[in-house]
């Protein structure tokens, strides 16, 4: 290898470089993302599960007054019985929707945010594939008019 040869492999090698360094960079951003992906999916699959322990609970505590009153002898199709019991309803309807609200208000972000870091990424990636582009296209022109 001549001493005439060297320039030509450094321009050779920033060139590389900067490929290897935008498309090291476009894969951060897409793992980030697909972590953030699999977040939300965890998200939402935390949200039916609490969903389902909500329904579980109130369940339970409707079918506690309804014995109760049973065993009292009082009549629950009307009156405060059947006032206790609708509440009760109203209760739960109310949990389920604040744990779905929440749920999917926090996987729609994790969504967001990993969307954002790939983009961010890419964003990343071009920029240093154009810097070294950049580079890359002085060191020629300074090798061709030296």
């Amino acid at each position: 290898m001549s001493m005439d040869q060297l320039p030509i492999i450094n321009i050779a090698a920033g060139a590389a470089t900067s490929v290897i360094g935008s498309v090291a960079g476009y894969e951060k951003g897409q793992a980030e993302k697909a972590a953030a992906d699999y977040n939300a999916s965890m998200t939402i699959q935390t949200m039916q599960q609490e969903e389902a322990a909500s329904e579980q609970k109130f369940g339970a505590i409707m079918g506690q007054q309804r014995a109760m009153y049973g065993a009292a002898g009082v009549d629950i199709s009307q009156g405060s019985p059947l006032m206790v019991l609708a509440d009760t309803a109203m209760q739960e309807r109310t949990e389920q929707q604040r744990i779905q609200t929440a749920g999917t208000e926090k996987a729609a972000l994790q969504r967001y945010q990993g969307a954002m870091a790939a983009y961010s990424a890419d964003v990343g990636a071009m920029t240093t594939f154009l810097s070294g582009l950049g580079q890359t296209a002085t060191s020629i022109y300074k090798y061709e008019n030296q």
